[in-house]
């Protein structure tokens, strides 16, 4: 465990010099960008209308962003040392395979903060923009929360999937399409099959409500995933 944070430190270094973190920390602020922009046309800046409801969607929209782009953020984590065998030094390493996870899995998170602190000038600008009724400080930082958690989790599941794919592609896809059953699963009928979905648990963060049960529920299904990851790098370990 003493070599995490070295460990850490490798992976961040890793995005900085990855085209594709660039790319994903690219789309996710233009894409914000322009539905920032967007929304003036619509809205009465004078008022204070735009400034509140961008204040209250903005969480929201940066959510489903984040479940889309992860995938890309994480699909080399894994995948690519195992398509290129370098995955056999880093298990025969004095490393335990509980390090080599956390690692992969803080490097990632560290990252996914980072690019969201550029993001934080939406708020600031909904407040001036607001004039005499600036919008409501606690659902934006309840929802900064959640989305901490959600790309928490959403990190999570990539580590996972890319400990047993054998392609960038293929933790790609399969990433993609986990987070978007998790997704999925927060609309269903069935109350037990709604509570595994990320839906509901998001929406009280960008409600303006942190309820420790979805704080218990985005770190359990944290700590499920990377556990998970863990065991299938102990069974390659062990083969």
């Amino acid at each position: 465990m003493s070599k995490i944070p070295a460990l850490v430190r490798r992976e961040l270094a890793a995005f900085f010099i990855s085209p594709m973190a660039y790319i994903v920390a690219t789309v996710f602020l233009v894409i914000l960008g322009l539905w920032f922009a967007f929304g003036q046309r619509y809205f009465s800046v004078e008022s204070g209308l735009f400034a509140r409801d961008a204040a209250a969607a903005l969480p929201r929209v940066m959510g489903i962003l984040v479940l889309c782009l992860t995938p890309l953020l994480t699909m080399r984590l894994l995948a690519d040392e195992i398509r290129t065998g370098t995955i056999e030094t880093l298990l025969t390493a004095p490393v335990s395979s509980t390090a080599v996870v956390l690692s992969k899995f803080l490097g990632t998170f560290c990252f996914f903060a980072l690019m969201l602190i550029p993001t934080l000038a939406y708020p600031v600008m909904t407040h001036v923009m607001s004039g005499d009724a600036p919008p409501d400080a606690g659902p934006v930082i309840s929802g900064y929360f959640g989305l901490l958690l959600l790309g928490m989790t959403a990190i999570s599941v990539g580590v996972f999937v890319s400990a047993g794919a054998r392609s960038q592609i293929a933790a790609t896809v399969a990433t993609t399409l986990a987070l978007a059953l998790l997704w999925v699963f927060g609309s269903a009928r069935a109350p037990a099959v709604r509570y595994i979905g990320v839906l509901d648990h998001f929406e009280s963060f960008v409600k303006g409500v942190i309820d420790t049960r979805d704080v218990l529920y985005f770190v359990s299904a944290t700590a499920f995933f990377l556990f998970a990851a863990v065991g299938v790098l102990a069974v390659r370990r062990w083969r």
